[in-house]
C-alpha cells in the first residue's frame, strides 16, 4: 500500500485555475495565486502538482517556507535557490540590485543599504529575469518584512513571466488580509480549499489501497476525517481501530503547544467532553475568565469551530497528550462542574463520572436519567438508559 495517493483527488477546478495562471505567465501576463485552507487539506500537494507542471513547461521554480522564528526565511530560501543554480543571475542581469540580493545570502557584502522598497525591487528583478514560479509556503507564519515584499511583488507582476504561488491557513491575520486585499484590487486570485466529498474520499481510498475500500472502512473515513485528505491517508496508513494516527496527533499537538497556556487548559477541558462541548462548563473547569477570546485563538489555530472541535480526532489527540491520571482528574472535575451548572444533563454527567473512574456515581446518574425519561413517557429511552446500567 502506498503512503500517499498517486493521483490528486477532488481538485480538478483548482488545478485548471492554476494551470491557466501558468499559461498566462508564459505569455508575460504574470500574477499571484493564494491557496487557502486548514492544515492537511492539501495545499502543499496541490502546489507540488502545479510546480511539477510548470517545470515541465520550462519554468524556473524558486521555493521558500515562512517561519515565525526566522525573519524573511521564505524569501531568503527562494533567493538562495536561485543562486544555487550553475547559471545563477549575475551583475549583468541584476545590476546594482545584485548586492542587495546578496544581503539575503551568506555572501552578504558589507555596507550595502537595504531599505525595504529596494529589497522588494531586487527580489522582483530576480524573479522577472526569466519565466519563474515562486512558491512561498505557510505564509501565515511570515513576518511583516516578508509580507511587505510580497505585497510589493503583487502590484508589479503584471506584464512579467512570473507566477507567485503562496499557501496559507485561513487565519484572520496579516497574511489572510494581504490575500484578501490583493484579490480585491485584482492583482491576485484566492483559491479556498474545502474538504473532499464522500465520493472523493472513496476515490482517494481506492487509489491508496489499489482497490475499493470496504463499506465499513469508508463509513469510518467519512465520519472521522471530515474530508481532510491528510487524515484520510494517515488513517489508511495505520490501523483504523488503533485510534489517532501518530502523525495526526503530532500535527494537532504542535498547534496546541503554540497557544497560550490558558487556551491549552481550555482545550484540554473541552476535549474531556468529546467533539462537542459546553463552553460555560468548560471555562469553569479550566478556571479561565476570557473563554470567548481564548476560543477565538483556538479557531485561528484551526482546532475548533464554534463549540466543536474541527475534527473528530482532534479531541482524541488532545486527550492523548495528557496522562491517564490527569484525564481522570479532569473528568471528575468536569462531572462536578456539570452537575452544578447543568444538573439535568444526567447522561453527560454519567459519562464524565465513568471517564473519571467513578462507576458508582455514573450508574446513579443513569438510573436517575432512566426514571426521568419514564416519568415523561419516553419508555424507549428509559429502557436504553437502564440497559446501560446493566
Amino acid at each position: 500500500m502506498q503512503s500517499q495517493s498517486p493521483v490528486l483527488v477532488g481538485r480538478s477546478e483548482e488545478t485548471s485555475a492554476l494551470r491557466a495562471a501558468v499559461a498566462r505567465a508564459e505569455h508575460r501576463r504574470g500574477g499571484a495565486m493564494f491557496l487557502v485552507g486548514e492544515p492537511g487539506i492539501g495545499k502543499s500537494r496541490l502546489a507540488s502538482e502545479l510546480v511539477g507542471h510548470a517545470s515541465q513547461r520550462g519554468f524556473r521554480v524558486l521555493k521558500g517556507r515562512a517561519s515565525r522564528a526566522v525573519p524573511l526565511r521564505a524569501l531568503c530560501e527562494a533567493v538562495l535557490s536561485a543562486f544555487r543554480k550553475t547559471d545563477a543571475p549575475d551583475e549583468k542581469q541584476l545590476g546594482a540590485y545584485l548586492p542587495v540580493l546578496l544581503r539575503m545570502t551568506p555572501d552578504a557584502p558589507a555596507g550595502v543599504p537595504d531599505p525595504a522598497v529596494v529589497r522588494a525591487e531586487a527580489v522582483l528583478r530576480l524573479l522577472t529575469a526569466e519565466k519563474t514560479v515562486v512558491l512561498l509556503e505557510d505564509l501565515h507564519d511570515a513576518d511583516g518584512e516578508t509580507l511587505a515584499v510580497v505585497d510589493y511583488l503583487l502590484d508589479n507582476l503584471t506584464d512579467t513571466p512570473v507566477l507567485l504561488l503562496a499557501t496559507l491557513r485561513p487565519h484572520p491575520d496579516a497574511a489572510q488580509q494581504l490575500a484578501d486585499s490583493a484579490a480585491a484590487r485584482r492583482v491576485a486570485d484566492v483559491l479556498r480549499l474545502n474538504g473532499l466529498k464522500d465520493a472523493e474520499v472513496a476515490e482517494l481510498a481506492r487509489h491508496r489501497l489499489g482497490k475499493p475500500a470496504p463499506a465499513d472502512v469508508l463509513a469510518k473515513l467519512t465520519r472521522i476525517a471530515d474530508g481532510v485528505p491528510f487524515v484520510v491517508e494517515e488513517l489508511l496508513n495505520g490501523d483504523l481501530q488503533a485510534g489517532v494516527p501518530p502523525t495526526v496527533a503530532a500535527a494537532t499537538v504542535q498547534r496546541v503547544d503554540a497557544l497560550d497556556p490558558e487556551c491549552v487548559a481550555l482545550l484540554e477541558a473541552a476535549a474531556i467532553f468529546g467533539r462537542t462541548f459546553p463552553l460555560d462548563v468548560v471555562a469553569a473547569v479550566a478556571g479561565v475568565d476570557d473563554a470567548t477570546n481564548l476560543l477565538q485563538d483556538a479557531e485561528r489555530a484551526q482546532l475548533v469551530n464554534g463549540h466543536q472541535f474541527r475534527h473528530a480526532l482532534t479531541a482524541d489527540a488532545i486527550r492523548g497528550r495528557m496522562t491517564a491520571t490527569a484525564r481522570a482528574t479532569l473528568a471528575r472535575t468536569a462531572a462536578r462542574t456539570t452537575e452544578s451548572l447543568r444538573p439535568n444533563e444526567l447522561e453527560l454527567i454519567a459519562e464524565l463520572w465513568a471517564t473519571g473512574g467513578d462507576t458508582a456515581r455514573a450508574v446513579g446518574c443513569l438510573v436517575r436519567a432512566g426514571r426521568h425519561a419514564a416519568a415523561l413517557g419516553r419508555f424507549g429511552t428509559a429502557v436504553e438508559l437502564l440497559d446501560d446500567v446493566g
